[in-house]
């Protein structure tokens, strides 16, 4: 009789699963079109303000020289701060959003004009600034980080270019801050340095400044940045215009030879090769894809779905457990020539000794398949992270730290009103 009554019980799961898809499917189809009207509302906001500017000419040429360096750790840096903000609105609401913003960290508010009217002096009139538009981001890879020109190119973002001696000589990125609309964050600046120390820096900031206090009717209340410190000259140009700044404590770029890791205490362990450890090399599309969903549902996710596919595949591993769950991975790509970036690590809190298995395979692979020169760069922005690099790495491995930079424009508005006023009146006096 166990076979009848099991397949009944099977039929009366399935008739359950179906109720319960029938119930859900609305809903489901209903958050899909609020989600993509949100989008929508988001997009159209940014070719609005896209529209204000002349777009860059076609003719003019991008300045040569070292290109923008992609820096990790401000990348990972700023994810980690939009999913704390999600979850901070999620928790308490919009109210407790806009607090959690203004007021949680103690900052600063604008003190005087006076260093910002030192770069609306500095401008020279053979500066020209314009909009990057969508189909014209790759054009200007060379001073835009890959993260501005996917953000440019998708229309979630908004890039401003300076032009000097006819060719493009320095870019600036930025967004609306997650959740809010009178709040940006800067995700590129660069000036080429055979350009640099003529204002063009202070002159892209104060053009930015004013055309988003002109656009949002007066209502920028926040600008923010996060940038290593090692970055030539953006503290000086940042401090000149009353940001506030701090260092960050978790917020690290670690770097070490690929030679030197055959001495790292990581590597003197005993090595580890537990059942359901995977290269990436050896995963297919839709193994990746799980992945990638693993690392969403953990809250995890600081790569996206693509970046996870192009990932060095001979570097990269896995550590799969019952029933496909992720339980480790360590995921690297080749940052720029002779540099690897660790770009995603996670291990879930019930197999923390899951971590020591991927960490060891991509050491191993990096000693395999690199040369000894090569660089090894691991980003943190977490104290378990930092307290991890310490032990599995040696003591003189090199930290770089970043620096989170804010300007704070809720009390001060009107000050950058009657700044950018006698600048406009000036103009058209000249």
């Amino acid at each position: 009789m166990s076979g009848p009554i099991e397949i009944h019980r099977r039929t009366e799961q399935r008739e359950i699963q179906e109720e319960q898809c029938t119930i859900l499917q609305p809903l489901i189809q209903e958050l899909r079109e609020r989600q993509q009207q949100e989008a929508g509302q988001v997009q159209t906001l940014y070719q609005q303000f896209m529209g204000r500017l002349t777009a860059l000419p076609e003719n003019v040429p991008v300045a040569e020289g070292a290109p923008i360096r992609e820096e990790q750790a401000v990348r990972k840096e700023r994810k980690r701060r939009e999913k704390e903000a999600k979850r901070e609105y999620r928790e308490q609401g919009k109210r407790g959003r806009l607090l959690f913003l203004e007021e949680g960290r103690g900052l600063k508010i604008l003190q005087n004009g006076d260093s910002l009217k030192k770069w609306g002096d500095a401008r020279t009139k053979h500066i020209e600034v314009y909009m990057i538009l969508p189909e014209q981001a790759e054009r200007v890879k060379p001073l835009l980080s890959r993260e501005a020109v996917d953000l440019v190119s998708r229309g979630q973002a908004f890039s401003l270019c300076a032009v000097e001696d006819s060719e493009v000589c320095g870019a600036v990125c930025a967004r609306f801050s997650q959740g809010r609309e009178d709040a940006v964050e800067w995700i590129s600046f660069y000036v080429a340095p055979s350009h640099r120390r003529r204002g063009i820096g202070g002159t892209l900031l104060l053009e930015l400044l004013d055309e988003l206090m002109d656009f949002m009717g007066g209502e920028l209340c926040r600008m923010e940045v996060v940038f290593s410190e090692t970055a030539e000259g953006i503290a000086e140009l940042l401090q000149a215009a009353s940001f506030s700044l701090e260092t960050e404590k978790t917020a690290c770029a670690w770097r070490i030879s690929v030679a030197a890791l055959a001495d790292a205490p990581l590597l003197q362990r005993n090595p580890s090769f537990p059942q359901g450890l995977f290269s990436l090399e050896s995963l297919d599309h839709y193994q990746k894809k799980q992945i990638y969903h693993n690392l969403k549902r953990y809250d995890a996710d600081y790569l996206s779905m693509e970046e996870l596919a192009h990932a060095h595949p001979k570097l990269s591993y896995v550590l799969m457990g019952t029933g496909n769950s992720l339980d480790a991975c360590s995921i690297l790509d080749t940052q720029e020539e002779g540099v690897y970036c660790l770009r995603q690590f996670f291990c879930t809190r019930n197999h923390t000794t899951a971590a020591l298995p991927v960490l060891q395979a991509s050491a191993r692979a990096l000693l395999a398949f690199c040369p000894g020169e090569a660089v090894l760069e691991i980003p943190t922005v977490t104290e378990s992270a930092v307290q991890l690099v310490q032990h599995l790495l040696p003591k003189k491995t090199i930290c770089q730290h970043m620096v989170h930079a804010v300007l704070d424009l809720h009390e001060r508005k009107g000050l950058l009103h009657g700044l950018f006023d006698c600048r406009e009146q000036k103009q058209r006096e000249e």
